[in-house]
């Protein structure tokens, strides 16, 4: 029966440890082109992502509009809501893409968040998606949704 327990436990730090490691893996995708169009890389079949791209992810969200106000007000913004998330870090920062890693409270799951700028649309495309699993029990749309009032906020206090 001890052997047993031993035979267990060392599946568990094993399943632990090949979890944690392709817990490393980013899945950003980037910005692809394809044909004529610029944009992220569309979600997987999977139900882990969303995306504001339509017929991409489980939920049909819209990009970002920043309209009135120039497109670097935009990007300093979405930067600054970024930077007062908790548990975020942000991978790379360009003038047309950000690239964040959101990690969760308790395992520390890492979740890849990027926006796209385009150069023809005054919108902010985006694109989370989860490293590890099948699901994400709702957590993107969540979080974007969230987002997106943060967002929104700051973009309406820019234009007074």
């Amino acid at each position: 029966m001890q052997y047993l327990w031993y035979v267990l436990g060392a599946l568990a730090v094993a399943g632990v440890s090949f979890g944690v490691a392709q817990n490393f893996r980013s899945v950003a995708g980037g910005i692809v082109t394809d044909g004529d169009m610029t944009r992220l890389v569309i979600c997987p079949a999977t139900p882990n992502c969303v995306s504001s791209y339509g017929g991409s992810g489980y939920a049909r969200l819209d990009p970002w509009p920043y309209g009135e106000v120039e497109r670097s007000a935009a990007h300093e913004a979405l930067v600054s809501i970024l930077q007062d998330e908790a548990r975020v870090t942000i991978e790379r920062d360009d003038e047309n893409y950000v690239h964040s890693v959101f990690r969760s409270r308790i395992f520390r799951f890492r979740d890849d968040v990027e926006f796209y700028f385009p150069d023809d649309e005054p919108v902010i495309h985006f694109r989370a998606a989860s490293r590890m699993g099948q699901g994400d029990l709702g957590v993107h749309e969540r979080r974007m949704r969230a987002l997106a009032e943060r967002y929104s906020s700051a973009i309406e206090s820019r234009l007074d």
